[in-house]
């Protein structure tokens, strides 16, 4: 039995099982109407754990009923740089601006991906989430929450 399947059968004899169930399969029904679907997962494990994220397999759970219009993007894979804080320069804002534009067609096919940080280090991977996200009609998160907040890969993400 899949890891994920095991999970739904945790959440359906959980409390509140029945309430649980019904919003999840709302929401498969509602996520099989998009065109394309972006799950980002920020969770993560150290290396050398082979357990999955009960986020990423809630993800994997739900793309197996929803179909191949969903994209998975395991964020907590990828490298991904702090924000350089050009959004509060002392010149004003610089960030997103046109001359921040990613020159690379492959990894940027829109021209929408507008980061200095992007520039500045040739080996940050964000546009693997921007080229994603300027391709779908829906996102969804999946996060950890750790000592009441959401983990740094996610944090780390949505600073960007």
């Amino acid at each position: 039995m899949p890891d994920y399947l095991k999970l739904f059968e945790d959440i359906v004899q959980s409390n509140n099982s029945e309430l649980y169930k019904e919003k999840l399969l709302s929401a498969i029904e509602h996520l099989k109407t998009k065109e394309k679907v972006l799950f980002l997962t920020t969770s993560n494990r150290w290396e050398g754990d082979k357990e999955t994220p009960k986020s990423t397999l809630l993800a994997e759970f739900i793309k197996s009923n929803v179909g191949d219009n969903v994209e998975i993007v395991d964020v907590s894979k990828l490298n991904i740089y702090c924000c350089e804080g050009n959004v509060s320069k002392a010149e004003g804002n610089n960030c997103g601006v046109k001359d921040s534009v990613l020159k690379d067609k492959e990894k940027n096919p829109t021209e929408q991906h507008r980061c200095w940080c992007s520039i500045n280090n040739k080996s940050d991977e964000l546009w693997k989430v921007s080229k994603e996200l300027f391709e779908c009609d829906t996102v969804v998160f999946f996060a950890s929450i750790r000592w009441g907040q959401a983990n740094s890969y996610y944090q780390r993400l949505i600073e960007r």
